[in-house]
């Protein structure tokens, strides 16, 4: 399984799990070539209410658990971004239209955020 495994989101939004969204989809279109490269569900109300419930209760738990734990969650996402760079930052340039620089410096820089680091 790739990062971005498009069998596992395409078309979909992330409402407690990848479901199938009740506003129907669209496509990710490459700027560069034109060429369809993913799609995104589209969130309806009905979705909308959904995860604005789904987020709340969450956010409870989250605010709930030790600091540690918490940041035992966000230092966990940084590794994975840290080891996926590469893929990250290929997405960054098909989708976006990224500059290859550019977007591997974001690719380097996100999972930074929140720890102390020099730029020399």
């Amino acid at each position: 399984m790739t990062f971005f495994d498009t069998d596992t989101w395409s078309g979909r939004i992330f409402s407690s799990g990848w479901v199938t969204a009740a506003g129907g989809r669209a496509d990710v279109v490459e700027p560069a070539t034109g060429a369809v490269i993913g799609a995104f569900g589209l969130a309806a109300p009905a979705d909308v209410t959904s995860a604005v419930a789904a987020a709340t209760a969450a956010q409870r738990q989250w605010a709930a658990a030790p600091f540690h734990d918490r940041a035992a969650v966000m230092r966990a996402a940084g590794r994975v971004m840290e080891e996926r760079a590469g893929e990250l930052a290929e997405w960054l340039v098909r989708e976006a239209g990224s500059g290859q620089g550019k977007a591997a410096f974001e690719a380097w820089l996100a999972p930074l955020q929140g720890r102390p680091f020099v730029v020399l």
